[in-house]
């Protein structure tokens, strides 16, 4: 405000009120900083109501405020809602731009990202950066070289980005060429490309150029020492950690979780203890790594010593209960989460495998939470593991309407809830309607004719697949064993279980192993089953030996049947299946002292067999039926149905 100076020395000009007029002045400033900080805050931890709250109460709004709340939707997913504020703002700048250019880019929609960027009237550097990251981010890099080739300004955040894009996507020599024809000189273009080596793992040009830096930042030196510890080489990334000048919090986090991701939990504490200040992140990490280590009463003491906690401290402990199936604790640890965000619900609704996920699905959009592609997946394998398939066309539905038609995880998760409730041709309809058929897609199409016994439909998918270059994973073969196992074919089990290691690298996991007994046992080659188990490189499951026991019960191999339930005590996991199907085996043999022993000790340690169960929908009701249950009303001619239907089975073998 200007006064004009013959004012000055009029005794009538009333300073009172220009005194008022500046504290007003003031008064607008701080609260708008305060209430555009809490909106900040707000969305940070996931709490869009009291975001939207604050806002909608606020009598002033400058730009900063509508660009907070733009910022605030897109780091919690809500495009479309950061795209409504957007076009409702009085004014932008730079930031509101970027803002949305940044979302559309994370959500992989890149042309309504062009659209909006080709829109802009001024574009500055930080435009076009924002842009070229978006490419580079969606591994579009050819048009990230083309976006970069217009720049009419480029800066060193350009010539990094473009240089790093080149390393994700494994063109390393083009990447050289951009480093050589850089015209900066500076330590972000030298840590790009040591990021880019330690991308493609090549050491020795990093070593060489981290050797040639006349400087050197805290960064450069956390990358090499992240480096080292991606590829497991720890020894040397302590050494490196160590003789590094300074270091700061991040240094101290990639050292962590280096330990972590290496399953040297010990060691990564003795870090984490020895840290002159830690932040949140540094909290987050151990109390993660005790989590995914199975030591949730560890990770729990660690969240009790935390000077202050977020959302990623709740949700860790949540997922640490779950991960342990205790939804008893899950659930009373979630009701005293005091800023639950999309991430909670989700844990909490893919820990269910019941019906209370479904449950968990309104409340959360009740609370005004929307879903995303982690919910859906979660709420369809529900649907399918209970093989209720009017649940799983009504979770369909939402999906469309939300826009995940295309995402993998989501299209595997609808393949697999219909073949699991029986609807092969609604599978085989999704599946070749995909755009993008990946390896988890062709995954859950494999499992899907393994399950129904087309083994041959399974081998031609799996050819395919090949051909078009996908690469197959640990869950393709454990798909194509299972079929194999299922349908007898004992040959081509062996040839793509050797097949897994020989030709495409990958090491057969104690599910694999499992599968190849199973096959073998259905066979009655239980010999060449038990030598199989007995020069395992994995520790197998306990339910591999019950497979094995079962077989041996099956094709009265009782000799064999002895040994593996001798196995079996030395796991100490005797469950009553277990104990039952040894009782079994003795009483086979005449041995009917050693089978009453056998039942008299479950007895006594107070273990029960659960009652089999089995259910089917109809009509939308799930109708339940427990063995030598007698109480269903139309048990007579379920009974005659059944009778029917054994006898089909005899006429066709």
């Amino acid at each position: 405000m200007i006064i004009p100076i013959n004012h000055v020395n009029n005794t009538h000009f009333p300073f009172t009120k220009i005194h008022s007029l500046f504290r007003l002045l003031s008064s607008n400033t701080n609260s708008l900083y305060q209430c555009n900080s809490k909106i900040t805050r707000c969305f940070r931890n996931g709490d869009i109501k009291a975001a939207l709250n604050v806002f909608d109460k606020m009598p002033i709004k400058n730009i900063v405020t509508w660009n907070c709340v733009i910022s605030g939707y897109v780091k919690n997913g809500m495009l479309v809602d950061a795209r409504q504020v957007f076009d409702k703002m009085p004014e932008r700048n730079v930031v509101s731009w970027t803002a949305m250019l940044n979302g559309y880019a994370k959500c992989g929609r890149l042309d309504e990202s062009r659209t909006l960027f080709d829109a802009m009237v001024n574009k500055n550097v930080v435009c076009w950066n924002a842009m070229l990251s978006g490419y580079v981010t969606n591994g579009r890099i050819d048009e990230a070289r083309n976006l970069f080739d217009k720049m009419p300004e480029k800066n060193m955040v350009s010539w990094a980005t473009v240089i790093e894009g080149c390393f994700s996507q494994g063109l390393v020599e083009e990447a050289m060429k951009l480093f050589n024809a850089c015209p900066f000189e500076d330590v972000l273009i030298n840590n790009a490309m040591l990021a880019g080596y330690a991308e493609v793992g090549d050491f020795e040009s990093m070593w060489r150029l981290f050797d040639k830096m006349r400087v050197r930042d805290v960064a450069s030196w956390t990358t090499v020492v992240r480096c080292f510890t991606k590829f497991g080489k720890m020894v040397m990334a302590r050494k490196l950690f160590d003789d590094m000048p300074t270091k700061d919090v991040i240094a101290w986090t990639v050292m962590i979780r280096g330990y972590l991701e290496n399953n040297q939990i010990e060691e990564a504490r003795k870090v984490f203890d020895e840290m002159p200040s830690r932040d949140i992140v540094a909290w987050n990490s151990i109390m993660g790594g005790y989590v995914k280590n199975g030591s949730v009463e560890e990770a729990v003491e660690i969240f009790k010593k935390m000077p202050k906690r977020d959302v990623v401290s709740w949700n860790t402990i949540l997922q640490g209960y779950v991960q342990e199936n205790d939804m008893v604790k899950a659930r009373m640890f979630f009701d005293k989460v005091p800023v639950k965000d999309r991430t909670t619900w989700n844990i909490m609704i893919c820990g269910f495998q019941s019906d209370e996920a479904l449950k968990f699905y309104v409340q959360m959009l009740r609370n005004r939470m929307k879903p995303d592609q982690v919910t859906f997946t979660g709420l369809i394998s529900v649907c399918g593991s209970l093989a209720v398939h009017s649940w799983g066309k009504a979770m369909h539905s939402c999906v469309m309407k939300h826009a995940y038609v295309n995402d993998s995880t989501v299209v595997s998760s609808l393949i697999s809830m219909y073949s699991k409730c029986g609807y092969m041709d609604d599978a085989s309809l999704i599946f070749d309607t995909t755009i993008k058929k990946d390896t988890v897609s062709l995954n859950a199409m494999i499992v899907a004719h393994s399950h129904h016994g087309s083994v041959s439909n399974a081998v031609k998918l799996f050819s395919s697949m090949t051909e078009s270059g996908c690469q197959p994973d640990h869950l393709t073969f454990l798909g194509l064993l299972t079929g194999c196992a299922h349908s007898g074919m004992v040959n081509e089990s062996l040839k793509y279980f050797k097949s897994m290691e020989k030709n495409w690298k990958i090491r057969p996991t104690a599910e694999h192993y499992a599968c190849m007994i199973d096959v073998l046992g259905r066979r009655g080659m239980l010999t060449e089953a038990y030598e199989l188990v007995k020069h395992l490189p994995v520790e197998l499951p306990s339910y591999t030996w019950e497979t094995l026991l079962s077989c041996c019960r099956v094709h009265e191999n009782f000799e064999l049947g002895e040994l593996v339930a001798q196995k079996l005590d030395d796991t100490r996991d005797l469950n009553a299946g277990i104990c039952v199907l040894r009782s079994n085996i003795y009483a086979a043999r005449g041995m009917w002292a050693d089978a009453a022993s056998v039942r008299t000790s479950l007895a006594r340690r107070g273990v029960k067999k659960e009652l089999a169960c089995s259910w089917i929908e109809l009509k939308g009701r799930v109708f339940r039926f427990v063995c030598k249950d007698r109480s269903h009303v139309q048990l007579e001619e379920l009974h005659k149905m059944l009778e029917s239907l054994c006898a089909a089975m005899e006429i066709y073998g």
